[in-house]
């Protein structure tokens, strides 16, 4: 595979000087947020760091497949061996964006109903008379009228 320099630097840092290869390999369970096994065994902080690494590291893979990618679409004629590797990372690129978008959505489900969870009973402690419990709900009636203004939220009526 042949890549700029900056992607052959790039790539080099991420592999350890190896030759660049596309592996495909999901490197996680899916999140389940019911059990907290994952979660008592490394806090908060070792996951996000761990995520975030994770993150750089995807995002460097693809600062080296997307441009071969790019280059072999531009050529007018593809050998054999070329046009193998164009449908392979083609294939791939499909496949990743996929996971991709089920894992925002995954993410953002998760998130949305997390924090709808938090606002009834919230609401419910309100409704029985707590009072910093009205507080809550005030702020998050606000917070969650200007997630609908932006357009951050979905709103499914």
């Amino acid at each position: 595979m042949e890549v700029n320099s900056r992607h052959s630097t790039k790539l080099q840092e991420l592999r350890g000087n190896k030759a660049p290869t596309i592996n495909v390999k999901c490197m996680c369970e899916p999140w389940n947020f019911k059990k907290k096994t994952y979660i008592s065994i490394m806090g908060f902080k070792e996951q996000q760091a761990a995520i975030q690494r994770e993150l750089e590291r995807f995002s460097g893979l693809l600062e080296v497949v997307l441009p071969r990618y790019s280059q072999l679409l531009k050529q007018a004629s593809l050998n054999e061996k070329e046009l193998s590797e164009l449908g392979e990372i083609e294939h791939f690129l499909i496949g990743v964006t996929a996971r991709i978008t089920e894992l925002k959505e995954r993410l953002e489900q998760d998130v949305f109903g997390h924090s709808m969870d938090l606002y009834y009973k919230i609401k419910e402690k309100a409704n029985n008379g707590d009072t910093e419990a009205r507080k809550k709900l005030s702020k998050l009636r606000d917070t969650y009228a200007e997630a609908l203004k932006a357009g951050t939220v979905l709103h499914w009526n």
